[in-house]
């Protein structure tokens, strides 16, 4: 195992500026149900793994999960929530955290609180940082 560089706090900043503005673009491309937006948050090469299905690797199969996503049901809300961000190298980073859907039972009208975690490794490219390989959890409630 090669010894990490040691980057600036300078540095250190500046990737983190980055991975926020990776973040945002996600949290956007989903308010705004924009594809392209979502996309270009992912490495050419990505690959995702989601509960009950196969990963999907590429932009094309990510479009299409995005595009085949499942609605909320109405008035849900949608957090995600990092826990832990960590700069492994000038090139490498990964986020650890909990995503949180909660919305009131169609049938019930009880209050649903469904949590996942997410685990992502991202990566510099010539294009600026990428999500590279993104595992969620199924529902943790």
């Amino acid at each position: 195992m090669q010894a990490q560089e040691a980057l600036t706090p300078s540095e250190q900043n500046e990737i983190m500026a980055a991975l926020g503005k990776l973040a945002s673009t996600i949290k956007q491309a989903y308010a705004d149900d924009d594809a392209d937006l979502y996309i270009s948050a992912f490495d050419p090469d990505a690959i995702v793994s989601l509960p009950g299905t196969p990963p999907v690797g590429g932009h094309d199969a990510l479009r299409t999960v995005f595009e085949n996503r499942p609605e909320l049901p109405p008035g849900a809300t949608f957090e995600v929530k990092p826990l832990e961000i960590d700069i492994l190298s000038p090139e490498w980073a990964y986020a650890y955290g909990m995503d949180t859907i909660e919305y009131l039972h169609p049938g019930t009208g009880s209050r649903v609180k469904e949590t996942m975690t997410f685990l992502v490794l991202i990566r510099k490219t010539d294009d600026g940082w990428k999500t590279f390989r993104e595992v969620v959890s199924a529902d943790q409630a």
